[in-house]
């Protein structure tokens, strides 16, 4: 076995070099900084005083056999997008809605163990929660992770559960990494690496309102930029769950989320056109959100509207995720992993869309494109 595990170790490492010679991804960006709530945090939050702090089973099949701050049983979607972008095709998801039945596979996926070749072709790894300790050094030149759950862009959003890291704490975070940045190489390098740098901004979906912290990005040298829009909230298994008036208010709350996100995508526009040098690239989350659930069998899941860790509820959703849950036992056919967060199953297929969809999924261009611009 170890002899096999060995030969699959440098046939990844071939292949990865062949892969970033005529591909490109994490090669062609300096670093990836992540901003969010709790689809994208990686555990700052174990670090203030929050009730919102991920217990196992969070983290049940993390690839690094930890809980390790995340909502979902292993991967955020920023997690995928900065590790292992690079090893999916660029054909992988086209200009329409892609499913599992008319997908090639992952490029490398039918000679490498799960978790072997991922190490060597994106970023050697995931970017780190900015509160932990050792997030110090040439550690923060690969980039560094700002979210907290329970975050927004308003100072008051997630108050319910104690202190967190607002939008706008997130970016003075992101200025002090600046700044230690510059001690460290020199303000010409350090204003080259951050320009050549990939920004992704999953935040607002805990308030529906924005603010003016894409700006204060730019001002600090980010020009490369992706953000979220609002899911499909009305599908979660929380708000089916709580809402016993049924599919009127799920219809209001997706109507919100709607709303915003128009305003949201001609704010980005808005500050592609402004800012000289930016890319402000507006990802639908909602639309690929609306389109796993509603297709969600060509997907090859089995349940979409249950979590798959649940405690109690019509769908699992009235109690997050906690050691007293009940855990699906194929996390591979559930799109919900709690009440609020998809699986990594789920993660990945949002992560390619973001990669590599058409303008109707991401727009002016993919993330893909937006790296190698």
């Amino acid at each position: 076995m170890g002899t096999i595990r060995n030969k699959l170790i440098i046939i990844c490492s071939i292949l990865s070099h062949i892969l970033a010679k005529h591909i490109g991804f994490a090669y062609n960006i300096s670093a990836f900084f992540v901003f969010g709530d709790s689809l994208v945090d990686v555990g700052n939050n174990y670090y203030i005083n929050t009730l919102a702090k991920p217990e196992y089973p969070n983290g049940i099949d993390f690839p690094k056999g930890n809980p390790s701050g995340r909502y979902t049983n292993s991967r955020t979607i920023a997690d995928v997008v900065g590790k292992i972008g690079i090893g999916m095709s660029q054909d992988y998801i086209g200009s329409g809605s892609v499913r599992a039945k008319d997908r090639p596979p992952l490029v490398i996926s039918s000679v490498c163990e799960p978790n072997l070749c991922e190490e060597e072709i994106g970023f050697k790894d995931y970017a780190p929660p900015f509160l932990a300790p050792n997030t110090t050094g040439d550690m923060i030149l690969k980039g560094v992770n700002y979210a907290s759950s329970g975050a927004g862009i308003l100072q008051a959003t997630g108050a319910v559960f104690g202190e967190r890291i607002s939008m706008d704490k997130q970016v003075d975070y992101f200025a002090k990494t600046r700044q230690d940045i510059i001690s460290g190489i020199g303000a010409p390098a350090a204003q080259a690496l951050l320009r050549n740098s990939l920004y992704f901004l999953g935040i607002g979906a805990n308030d529906i309102l924005f603010g003016e912290s894409r700006t204060r990005l730019y001002n600090l040298d980010a020009r490369k930029i992706a953000v979220l829009n609002a899911p499909k909230v009305g599908l979660i298994p929380f708000e089916r769950d709580i809402h016993l008036c049924g599919q009127a208010c799920l219809s209001l709350l997706d109507r919100m989320a709607m709303l915003y996100n128009s305003k949201l995508k001609n704010l980005l526009e808005d500050l592609t056109e402004n800012l000289p040098g930016s890319t402000f690239v507006y990802f639908d989350y909602y639309a690929v959100t609306e389109d796993i659930i509603n297709n969600y069998s060509s997907y090859g899941f089995e349940n979409n509207d249950h979590a798959c860790c649940e405690v109690i509820g019509a769908h699992g959703g009235l109690i997050p995720c906690i050691s007293s849950s009940r855990v699906c036992p194929d996390r591979t056919k559930y799109i919900f992993w709690d009440p609020f967060h998809p699986t990594d199953s789920a993660v990945v297929i949002g992560a390619k869309f973001a990669l590599d969809g058409g303008l109707e999924y991401v727009s002016p261009i993919n993330m893909r494109q937006l790296a190698n611009s």
